[in-house]
């Protein structure tokens, strides 16, 4: 999966991501903390790699994935390659990512194209309604 933007703002935003690797709460709204990890590799502004896991399954090692993040400029813009890798064989996990990851990238693209991101809460409601 890639995503092409701006060099000055993609590079900031990345650099803001590094720095609040932390416990996240997921995109359903419930506010329960979904996602933890931590840096694992750290090459500002090309390159972040950390790790992913349910909170509840921390203590499993087998249970984590790993997330890359790639930057290459490209003339006037950036490219930005995820990678999620490391995952277990039809985990949740797999399959929550299969839609997650696109959601995640169209918002942050409608964010650095318009200076403001998709409702990725209201996204997922209607995910579950459907």
């Amino acid at each position: 999966m890639h995503l092409e933007a701006g060099a000055d703002q993609f590079c900031t935003l990345l650099h803001e991501l590094e720095a609040e690797v932390a416990p996240t709460a997921g995109g359903d709204g419930s506010g329960v903390v979904q996602t933890t990890g931590e840096v694992l590799e750290s090459h500002p502004p090309r390159r972040l790699v950390i790790s992913w896991v349910d909170p509840a399954k921390a203590a499993d090692r087998t249970e984590y994935s790993r997330v890359t993040f790639e930057i290459e400029v490209v003339k006037d813009a950036v490219r930005l390659d995820v990678f999620h890798n490391e995952l277990k064989a039809g985990s949740e996990m797999a399959r929550g990512i299969s839609s997650g990851w696109p959601r995640v990238l169209s918002g942050l693209k409608s964010f650095l194209e318009t200076g403001t991101g998709l409702n990725l809460l209201c996204a997922a409601a209607q995910a579950k309604v459907a």
